[in-house]
């Protein structure tokens, strides 16, 4: 097993890789010490918009248009949502984008974001690495590495492809009067691809995720607050 290998397996990573055609994706992996069950109300439910997010003020999630921006500044990122992507990435953006609603193949997760790579004739991750349905896909150049101590998103584009391995999430919103809302998400092993990118929350388009049959394997848009990373590397 090369380094590169067991790098992966023990850490996670974000990559970037050399395709065929223009700026190649990155991967973004995640690893932990917990396994759980899938399970992603979050990120499963689709909205009118592409980018969503849970508005601060109200603890409702509301199409992330409509909302002010965030303007901290320990914004662990700098790259507006809106940021269009460029070469590769325009092309499998694009690619889940037209596919939104629909059922990419087989309806597995890594399925939508293989075709996307086969479209634009760019290098696989069965030609870069470990292949198997539990495997840890490599879909490109190691970028860098996320964990819950460590956020910054500041080379994650709109376009890139994110790899999850027994991530944990936990959200929790306390209202004026003292009420709250809480969410606890889990993703054991995932494929999804970046639709946007703001503050600490990272927008997808994914399929193979949630619990409607009818909806489960299409095409949808989710999102992750990388500050609610309970474990796991990104």
């Amino acid at each position: 097993m090369s380094k590169l290998s067991k790098y992966l397996l023990n850490v996670g990573s974000i990559h970037r890789k050399n395709g065929k055609t223009g700026r190649s994706p990155k991967t973004l992996l995640f690893s932990t010490l917990v396994l759980s069950s899938l399970s992603s109300p979050l990120l499963a439910q689709a909205y009118p918009c592409l980018n969503y997010a849970i508005n601060p003020r109200t603890g409702k999630q509301e199409c992330f248009d409509s909302l002010q921006r965030p303007s901290s500044p320990t914004s662990p990122t700098s790259q507006p949502s809106s940021s269009k992507p460029r070469g590769l990435n325009q092309k499998i953006y694009h690619y889940a984008l037209n596919h939104l609603g629909k059922q990419v193949g087989d309806g597995e997760c890594a399925t939508l974001t293989y075709n996307a790579l086969k479209a634009a004739q760019a290098q696989n991750f069965d030609e870069l690495g470990p292949t198997g349905l539990d495997a840890d896909y490599v879909w490109g150049k190691l970028i860098a590495t996320i964990t819950p101590q460590q956020k910054n998103l500041s080379s994650v584009q709109i376009g890139d492809i994110v790899q999850f391995r027994n991530v944990s999430t936990y959200k929790k919103i306390t209202q004026p009067d003292g009420s709250w809302q809480s969410w606890t998400d889990s993703y054991a092993h995932h494929t999804a691809i970046v639709a946007g990118i703001s503050g600490h929350q990272i927008f997808l388009l994914q399929q193979n995720v949630g619990n409607d049959p009818q909806r489960q394997k299409t095409v949808q848009k989710g999102q992750i607050d990388v500050d609610s990373l309970q474990t796991g590397t990104l």
